[in-house]
């Protein structure tokens, strides 16, 4: 049986959906699937031993990742797949174990993470959100190529609380209410103490500390034809430098930044295909 190891989008969010909705899919398929669920508050383990818990959030997240691959793995061949912000995780763990993970799937990647943000606080303020001025004000306040520094924190703060937001990242409204109700679970909700924590831990590491070495793991990067937030040429570029074997690209038609809930039996066949 096939391994699979899934990381989550985020930070700050968890696997919660994508188990409840991909979960079948992939084991009707025959496929072994661990959905892994990033260190938070609202989980009394943290998914991790108790004294890394007030480590720097970045430690925290990636230890937390490493461990749980390394027991779901048992250096067994293991495939990856990770979404957005997973992504970098996914890098993590492909060059931690180079010789156990076969194959990456990327799924509407983010290593450019603030690039990919900024789309987001640029479509909420273009919605003629409320706070659109003080988003925008913000924004330009924000200078760094880089930081994730405090003007571009709460601009990203506001953009959140617009409520059109966040069915952008969808075209399935079928997935998108499915995914809402999974996050309704107890201690799966949305963790944005998280979410800003490991974004800065994270951002104010330079390229070469993110990205140390190329991966010699051959990817496939799946799109979906009207994400919003996603820099295609942006990824495109980053992808072609950081991964050295033959890269796929896979776009799919009516789906955005979710295309893996968007057009779920899709993805799961492609990801077949793939591995």
């Amino acid at each position: 049986m096939k391994k699979i190891f899934y990381i989550h989008g985020g930070p700050g969010l968890n696997s919660a959906p994508e188990e409840q909705i991909l979960s079948k899919l992939f084991k009707n398929k025959g496929y072994s699937v661990y959905f892994w669920n990033e260190p938070s508050s609202q989980r009394s383990t943290y998914g991790i031993a108790n004294e890394l818990v007030s480590t720097d959030a970045m430690t925290r997240y990636l230890t937390a990742l490493e461990l749980e691959f390394s027991k779901f793995a048992s250096s067994e061949e293991t495939h990856i797949i990770a979404f957005s912000f997973g992504v970098l995780g996914g890098n993590f763990l492909a060059n931690r174990f180079p010789d156990i993970v076969s194959k990456l799937v990327l799924i509407s990647p983010a290593h450019e993470f603030k690039a990919t943000l900024t789309n987001v606080v640029k479509t909420s303020a273009a919605l003629h959100h409320p706070k659109a001025a003080s988003v925008l004000s913000l924004l330009n306040e924000s200078r760094s190529e880089r930081a994730f520094d405090l003007p571009f924190a709460n601009a990203l703060s506001l953009a959140f609380e617009n409520d059109q937001i966040l069915p952008l990242y969808f075209q399935n409204m079928e997935a998108f209410q499915e995914t809402l109700r999974a996050w309704k679970k107890p201690g799966f909700s949305p963790d944005f103490d998280s979410l800003f924590s490991v974004l800065r831990a994270f951002d104010i590491r330079s390229p070469n500390e993110l990205f140390p070495q190329k991966t010699k793991v051959p990817t496939l990067t799946v799109l979906g034809k009207n994400d919003l937030f996603c820099p295609v040429d942006l990824e495109r570029s980053r992808i072609e430098a950081l991964y050295t074997k033959a890269n796929q690209y896979l776009f799919l038609e009516n789906a955005r930044h979710y295309v893996h809930l968007d057009r779920s039996n899709e993805f799961v066949d492609a990801v077949g295909r793939f591995i």
